[in-house]
């Protein structure tokens, strides 16, 4: 699940951002809202059950393989149904769902290179690319004319890692516009094509801090063209990206929780204690970094295979914010076994339907983890 990070985000955007898809989400949603989603209604979690949701019980339940398997074909059920919702937001979430599941999500994504909106058509594309699933690379071909440059970015990626040959020409244009939104987009693909020739351009647009755009729309750009120069060998890069775990103001923990996502996904683990920092500071007893930022902190500690941070998700798990119930079950996704898929299996039954979908996400990982690994 894969890409995904671009730019700000509207609270549509926002709500898809908890969908694990390490795919640079962050870009995909960003497209999506700025297609002009509006944020679907924030429910409150599932209405408690009386079932025993204790690690435990929950370990000696899903011990079944046969049970483990039920579980994973309604989760794959529920992420279908999602891909073919009205909702772009749920469409995209869905398919980035399914790329743990690549003969799964190669039919969805196929048929996703044509959807009306356009953050759908570039998720559709670096789900091709990202997969490799290079039956489908002559139908993403098409895509170079989207009238989108975000989406022929997507498609050039993907030919590029299907083999094919394609002009990269396209995304200097994207990495040098006036839109912060499409430079990160821009800057997330170079990095993704691993050429280290573009190491100089990506140089070049780190200092170009003009244009339009907020600025915190221009700080996220900084740490995307950081992420992609860390791709590409240049490994001081991440400097910056360590230093922005640090927010000097409220309206900066967006870029908070973007860097550690970023640290999570490279794997740095230069930031260990910095991420370990950010989950447990207190004040009073009280925990004084927003939920947000634990959570991605947890995530991204667990990318780089410590999964200890189960804790912060399943205090977060019953929080008022759907947006943060669906992190939590990401994070679950990416840090429990056996002993938590109860929890999840629990959250299945959430009101809200991005919390839904991000807790089949987690199963459908947590499943597929256990049968390669054991846990």
């Amino acid at each position: 699940m894969t890409g995904t990070t671009a730019a700000v985000r509207t609270a549509a955007a926002e709500t898809a951002a908890v969908m694990v898809a390490a795919d640079r989400r962050r870009s995909a949603f960003a497209l999506i809202a700025a297609a002009g989603l509006a944020l679907l209604g924030a429910a409150g979690p599932a209405l408690a059950q009386k079932v025993d949701l204790s690690p435990a019980k929950s370990a000696e339940t899903f011990a079944d393989p046969v049970v483990r398997s039920a579980l994973r074909e309604r989760a794959i059920a529920l992420v279908i149904e999602a891909t073919a919702s009205e909702s772009p937001l749920l469409r995209a979430n869905g398919l980035e769902a399914l790329q743990p599941l690549p003969t799964r999500a190669e039919p969805v994504a196929r048929a996703a290179l044509a959807d009306a909106n356009l953050g759908v058509r570039y998720t559709a594309a670096m789900t091709i690319g990202r997969l490799r699933l290079c039956e489908s690379a002559p139908m993403v071909r098409p895509l170079l004319n989207d009238p989108e440059p975000a989406v022929r970015a997507g498609a050039i990626l993907a030919l590029q890692r299907c083999g094919a040959t394609v002009d990269p020409s396209p995304l200097a244009d994207l990495l040098f516009s006036s839109d912060p939104k499409k430079r990160s987009i821009g800057a997330f693909v170079l990095g993704e094509m691993g050429d280290k020739s573009a190491v100089p351009m990506l140089r070049a647009a780190a200092k170009e801090t003009g244009g339009a755009g907020l600025p915190v729309e221009q700080r996220l750009l900084q740490l995307q063209i950081a992420e992609a120069m860390a791709k590409l060998g240049e490994a001081d890069a991440l400097q910056a990206v360590r230093a922005a775990l640090y927010p000097g103001a409220d309206e900066e923990y967006e870029i908070a929780v973007l860097a550690a996502q970023i640290l999570g996904e490279l794997k740095d683990r230069a930031a260990v204690r910095e991420l370990v920092t950010r989950i447990d500071e207190r004040a009073d007893g009280t925990f004084t970094t927003p939920p947000e930022l634990r959570l991605a902190a947890a995530g991204a500690l667990a990318k780089m295979g410590y999964r200890d941070g189960a804790y912060v998700a399943e205090q977060c798990a019953v929080s008022a914010s759907a947006p943060i119930r669906a992190q939590a079950a990401y994070v679950f996704g990416e840090t429990v076994g056996a002993e938590g898929l109860a929890r999840l299996e629990a959250m299945l039954g959430d009101q809200d339907p991005q919390v839904q979908l991000a807790s089949a996400a987690a199963i459908i990982k947590v499943v597929e983890r256990i049968a390669k690994q054991g846990r």
